[in-house]
């Protein structure tokens, strides 16, 4: 896949900052009528995980990155069960590795989105605007879940 650039990452965050509520929710919903298996995989986390906190950033998080991938001109293909199924093993192996070894090379090999990996892995740890920090449990989960969702965007581009 064409890589996310950091003007692209840049727009899409204004952007999505620059909705409110409903303009949010109508922006993820497009995406769960043209991607209905993509948004399933990122909300079936929150329910696996049962963490609501997760389940809410998650889609925050989704929409900054569709947005990016709008930004980058990027055409996406529907994602199919089959996709996801055919991912998740080298998925769960890099991430194996990352925690068992303290490094994240095979997961940023796999995902092999590294602006868009940059800016997940240190906003996932700032401070919101509303003065929000999340705690280590839903910063690992979102860690897994968006990395999985880019990972999985790229392996089918």
């Amino acid at each position: 896949m064409k890589q996310i650039s950091e003007k692209n990452l840049v727009n899409a965050v204004d952007y999505i900052h620059g909705l409110d509520d409903d303009g949010l929710d109508k922006f993820i919903e497009k995406y769960a009528i043209e991607q209905p298996n993509l948004i399933g995989y990122v909300l079936q986390a929150g329910e696996e995980f049962e963490n609501e906190t997760l389940a809410n950033y998650s889609l925050y998080y989704f929409a900054i990155i569709m947005k990016a991938i709008e930004e980058a001109e990027i055409e996406l293909k529907e994602i199919s069960m089959e996709a996801i199924d055919e991912f998740q093993e080298p998925f769960l192996m890099a991430l194996d590795e990352a925690f068992k070894k303290e490094s994240e090379e095979a997961l940023f090999d796999l995902v092999s989105q590294p602006i868009l990996q940059q800016f997940l892995a240190e906003d996932l740890t700032q401070e919101d605007e509303n003065g929000v920090t999340l705690d280590d449990t839903t910063i690992n989960q979102l860690f897994i879940v968006l990395h999985g969702t880019v990972g999985l965007i790229n392996s089918i581009h």
